[in-house]
């Protein structure tokens, strides 16, 4: 049996994770792999809004987020055995791991060798700013097996930025699709939404935790604050798990005469209706594609500055990140430019299409060659281990504890 892996983020809540996971593990059960998700996320209370994932909420294992050597040898042969246990794979499997962001990257490796797997990493986070050498030297080795690649054509530059060359022609950039999260159909919100009174209406789609949020939203603030003549709104189709953060976001609008606010909480499917309600939509990564894919404008903003990259479909095509190369204009120019003078309308002619084949057929040939080789090498995680002294700390006073001593003892 071919089984097929993933050590990824949640199951539970809603956001770019969930869906990507959701549309791969649909398209590898049509190519007929069993399919198992591991996260690292309980979900503390939150939703399982993507029923493909529910039966996988269970499958949390948080320990995953450290780094595998800061635990002793029996605890982390404990954990992979209950993790291999859930997987069930026999010595005739077939089995393939993927893993999506940098700590769990260690574990999939340890995993793979045990199983005797293949090991792919898709890096499909935001921040590529690693700098520790111990883990550049490991995803090297991974780029020059054909075992290693991210979610933008920028990403794996950004990575090795100062310790080796990535050329254009293997930049690595495989899509993490998520954005076909649209349908026409009714939310519950039309009311709330469409009840305040605006000129001007703002929509941003995704995880209203991410950081680019309050930075957009203080944008749009000043914005507003600079047409007082003019009623604006600004939408969230999202929400995040943490009240504190959702009493901050308020305590920003609320002030503001001339702004209505509306957070939807976690949402899916997005309302195409609502969608088209709006008159401008801020948002980063595979959210901003959510709204652009369905003709709506679009600033999506870089995840490294919180600037925007630009308008998708008509000066950019990028998702996550800026060409360096390239300029950019503020927010504010943008909505000016889109909002009053009419400069990069809604295409309401667009449809969204969905081809799952199409998005991850390049996937498997990306990883071709490296499923094919029958050398099974595994890196050898020891050469990651943390300092000595940050393993012992945390061995006796425990992750959180252990941590703030480590970083006070070393001056930061």
């Amino acid at each position: 049996m071919k089984k097929y892996v993933f050590i990824t983020f949640a199951a539970a809540g809603i956001g770019g994770t969930q869906i990507y996971v959701r549309n791969k593990l649909l398209f590898l059960r049509e190519k007929g792999y069993d399919v198992t998700v591991i996260v690292t996320e309980p979900p503390g209370g939150q939703k399982v809004v993507v029923k493909e994932l529910e039966p996988y909420v269970k499958n949390s294992f948080p320990e995953l987020t450290i780094n595998p050597r800061l635990y002793a040898k029996r605890r982390r042969n404990a954990i992979l055995e209950r993790i291999a246990g859930i997987i069930g794979a026999t010595d005739d499997d077939e089995v393939v791991i993927e893993t999506n962001f940098i700590m769990v990257t260690l574990w999939g490796e340890l995993l793979a060798e045990r199983m005797g797997a293949k090991h792919f990493i898709l890096l499909i986070q935001e921040d590529y700013s690693l700098k520790d050498r111990r883990f550049l030297d490991f995803y090297s080795r991974k780029y020059d097996r054909g075992e290693l690649a991210a979610n933008t054509p920028h990403a794996l530059k950004m990575l090795f930025d100062g310790y080796r060359e990535i050329p254009e022609s293997k930049n690595g950039g495989l899509s993490a699709f998520c954005s076909n999260t649209v349908e026409d159909c009714i939310s519950g919100h039309e009311d709330a939404i469409l009840g305040q009174e605006a000129d001007y209406r703002i929509g941003s789609v995704g995880r209203v935790n991410k950081p680019f949020v309050i930075p957009m939203i203080k944008d749009v603030i000043a914005f507003a604050g600079s047409h007082a003549d003019k009623r604006f709104q600004l939408v969230l189709f999202g929400g995040t798990p943490d009240p504190e953060e959702e009493k901050a976001i308020y305590a920003l609008t609320e002030p503001v005469p001339n702004l209505e606010f509306y957070m939807t909480g976690p949402i899916f499917p997005v309302p195409l209706g609502l969608l088209r309600k709006m008159d401008v939509f801020i948002s980063s990564a595979g959210a901003a594609e959510t709204s652009a894919s369905a003709g709506l404008t679009t600033i999506v903003i870089d995840a490294n500055d919180f600037e925007p990259i630009g308008v998708l479909g008509y000066t950019t095509n990028q998702l996550v990140h800026r060409d360096p190369n390239l300029p950019h204009e503020s927010t504010a120019a943008l909505l000016e430019k889109i909002l009053f003078d009419g400069i990069y309308p809604h295409d309401l002619t667009k449809t969204v299409e969905v081809n799952l084949n199409r998005v991850f057929e390049p996937h498997i040939a990306y990883f071709a060659d490296a499923a094919a080789d029958s050398n099974k090498e595994y890196y050898d995680i020891s050469r990651t281990s943390p300092r000595r002294s940050a393993v012992l700390l945390y061995r006796i006073f425990g992750q959180k504890a252990g941590a703030a001593l480590y970083r006070l003892l070393r001056g930061r």
